[in-house]
């Protein structure tokens, strides 16, 4: 009983898109193979179906697919809204007198399946696009394709992930969205198959690899986010596109309602200081940037590594920056992992779908992070102490062992220094060079009565890097 009302909220999902397309006022038109296809948004997913010289072309392909990319569709419209952006979705060209047909472009490859494999890394699928695109260039609608390698059957040895601006994915006849609720083999391919092909259309839209908080995991409208490690799930227990993901989509052009704005076009943009720390359970980030784009959205990130990984088990955070600076408190309860090395991914996510990464390398101890007195090349950091005393000075143990006073100005090469008499030393426009040759400092106190006390404590800088 339960997997017949699954079926039939599916069939009502689709009903109602078909609904929705035959009722939409098309702003926008395309004509392909003397056929008109229309849209309301001005910049839409490149759909292109590759056939090689030795398969045989199924003639449901355009059914099946259309249907899919309709169900893909309104999935990333529902977890746009759930996180706070709207209805809005990647825009597709579907047919003037039949809205149920998406605009599919076929291409007939010129060579055999042998000579598209897996690990072609689609060079030679995307030879030939390119080679249609270069000679219909009003065909191409927007940067961003998703390309279907027709196979024979669901093993087939085709190119399937997502790259740049472009993803791939496998098409074969039994690949159809009325196996997503049935069981056994072959549907349980179709899932694998189809979840895949979700994640890759996430990659080719901008998407990283991240992992779901703890708390999302368990929570029944949510579970495995989609942009997990080889998604499966779809179709059998909750999946969702987290708000770090939703976040990057809400700049991307497929995404937009209206042109004017110019995309990939570059940027100039810096974290200008970053503050950490740890209380009440959890790590606090906060700091201030600068760009010559928008920053809409601020990403956060903690992978489980010392550098950056494939991304698969990197906890996403997102938040809306307040001016040029944005603060965020994520609970550690929230990770899987609470030991050992890991690096933390600051993403400013740009207007114009190009984004700022750089990341951090720290630890946790015992559910403790080490990541508090860190900064970056460039960045700034302050030292306090908590004694009150008649006078202040900061020092740093040199190389010999011997203590030095910190001299207040810059220190050509390595930072700016001031406060160096005071209970906080702050430092800023820290260089790589400072950066990858930490001091230890300490402060020495003069107490009312007269005596001294020195405090140390080890500064642990680390390098962000950018990727």
């Amino acid at each position: 009983m339960k997997k017949t009302i699954i079926i039939s909220k599916w069939l009502l999902m689709l009903i109602c898109l078909c609904i929705i397309h035959t009722q939409v006022n098309a702003q926008y038109t395309s004509t392909y193979n003397n056929v008109t296809y229309q849209s309301t948004q001005p910049y839409n997913l490149n759909v292109i179906y590759f056939v090689p010289n030795d398969v045989p072309l199924d003639p449901t392909y355009k059914v099946r697919l259309s249907t899919q990319l309709f169900w893909a569709q309104n999935f990333y419209r529902q977890n746009m809204i759930a996180n706070g952006f709207g209805p809005k979705t990647f825009g597709l060209f579907t047919e003037a007198t039949n809205p149920t047909n998406v605009k599919i472009i076929l291409i007939h490859g010129t060579k055999s399946a042998s000579s598209y494999p897996y690990n072609n890394t689609g060079n030679n699928v995307l030879q030939e696009v390119n080679t249609f695109f270069n000679s219909n260039p009003n065909q191409k609608t927007s940067a961003r394709s998703l390309i279907f390698t027709a196979g024979k059957n669901a093993y087939a040895d085709v190119a399937f992930y997502g790259l740049g601006l472009n993803c791939f994915a496998i098409d074969y006849p039994g690949f159809d969205v009325q196996y997503l609720s049935s069981t056994g083999t072959g549907a349980d391919k179709f899932r694998s198959l189809f979840g895949g092909m979700l994640h890759e259309l996430g990659h080719g839209l901008g998407l990283p690899h991240s992992h779901q908080t703890n708390t999302e995991n368990t929570t029944p409208t949510k579970g495995m986010n989609l942009m997990f490690y080889e998604n499966g799930t779809l179709g059998v227990s909750p999946t969702f596109i987290n708000r770090a993901g939703c976040a990057i989509l809400n700049n991307s052009e497929l995404f937009a309602t209206t042109s004017g704005t110019v995309y990939r076009n570059g940027n100039t943009t810096n974290l200008k200081n970053i503050k950490t720390s740890f209380s009440n359970g959890s790590l606090n980030v906060s700091g201030t940037f600068e760009s010559n784009r928008t920053v809409n959205e601020v990403n956060i990130y903690q992978d489980s590594y010392a550098t950056p990984s494939q991304g698969y088990y990197k906890v996403a955070w997102s938040v809306k920056p307040v001016g040029n600076s944005f603060s965020i408190a994520m609970p550690v309860n929230e990770l899987q992992t609470k030991s050992g090395p890991y690096n933390l991914q600051i993403e400013l996510v740009l207007n114009n779908e190009e984004n700022s990464f750089q990341y951090f390398p720290f630890n946790y101890n015992n559910g403790i992070p080490d990541i508090e007195k860190s900064t970056f090349v460039g960045g700034s950091l302050s030292l306090t102490t908590d004694l009150t005393g008649k006078s202040y000075q900061w020092q740093y143990k040199t190389s010999s062992g011997s203590w030095q006073n910190f001299t207040e100005g810059t220190s050509p090469g390595y930072a700016n220094f001031t406060g160096t008499k005071t209970n906080t030393l702050n430092i800023s426009n820290v260089s790589s060079i400072y950066v990858n040759n930490p001091d230890t400092a300490r402060v020495v106190v003069t107490l009312a009565n007269g005596l001294t006390e020195a405090l140390s404590e080890i500064l642990k800088y680390g390098t962000y890097m950018e990727v």
